[in-house]
């Protein structure tokens, strides 16, 4: 789909965030890694920066939270940054989230995403930064 959207032309950089409700289905590490390792195969070949965000924790105690496990996140957060290395990609850490950063333990509020926004903008621009 981003082929056909950018006609033939390529990105100036793409990022790629993965979220917690594209976590959800249980895999193991492997198969995570190997997908990943597709998804960013195609999205290299279309841009010249790439950049993966780590997976923003779950917020305990909240609704949605307890579908998704800390666990499984963490193991997946854990082989992000190798996989960003193998594609000559970066890779944006998050920091900490505050407390009460999630609207329902899933999805971002206002103060979790000033926080995610300020991580992303790091990551662009230290990888625009480098390599300009």
């Amino acid at each position: 789909m981003l082929t056909q959207a950018l006609g033939g032309k390529r990105a100036v950089m793409i990022v790629v965030a993965l979220g917690i409700n594209d976590v959800v289905i249980p895999n193991s590490v492997e198969r995570f890694g190997a997908n990943y390792r597709a998804l960013l195969a195609e999205v290299t070949a279309l841009t010249p920066r790439a950049a993966i965000v780590a997976i923003p924790p779950p917020e305990a105690g909240l609704g949605e939270a307890g579908k998704y496990s800390s666990a499984t996140i963490d193991s997946y957060n854990a082989i992000l940054p190798e996989l960003a290395k193998e594609a000559g990609a970066g890779f944006i850490a998050l920091p900490a989230m505050p407390e009460h950063h999630t609207i329902d333990g899933v999805h971002l509020n206002a103060t979790g995403y000033a926080v995610w926004d300020r991580a992303i903008l790091r990551g662009i621009d230290a990888a625009v930064c480098k390599s300009a």
